[in-house]
């Protein structure tokens, strides 16, 4: 039973990984056009630069940080498994 369990969790697991990472790139593909058309006016280049800069970091580690506690998650729920077995 505990072989079910530990599949669940690890395809679960995995789709929070993979559907993290797809969002990550739609988030930062989706500012990129907009980002890019400002850049080339020239007032707007440094200050459009300075928030795709800010949006990425915004972005990619609000991802990492997601990933990370559905690793921690994992870890966790991987032990318990453990100590019912």
């Amino acid at each position: 039973m505990s072989s079910r369990w530990r599949g669940l969790a690890a395809l679960v697991q995995a789709g929070v990984d993979a559907g993290s990472r797809a969002v990550e790139r739609v988030q930062l593909d989706v500012m990129a056009r907009p980002l890019a058309i400002a850049a080339a006016i020239p007032k707007l280049a440094a200050p459009a630069e300075t928030v795709k800069t800010l949006h990425a970091l915004a972005v990619t580690s609000t991802h990492a940080g997601i990933r990370y506690c559905n690793e921690l998650v994992g870890t966790a729920l991987d032990r318990v498994l453990g100590a019912i077995e």
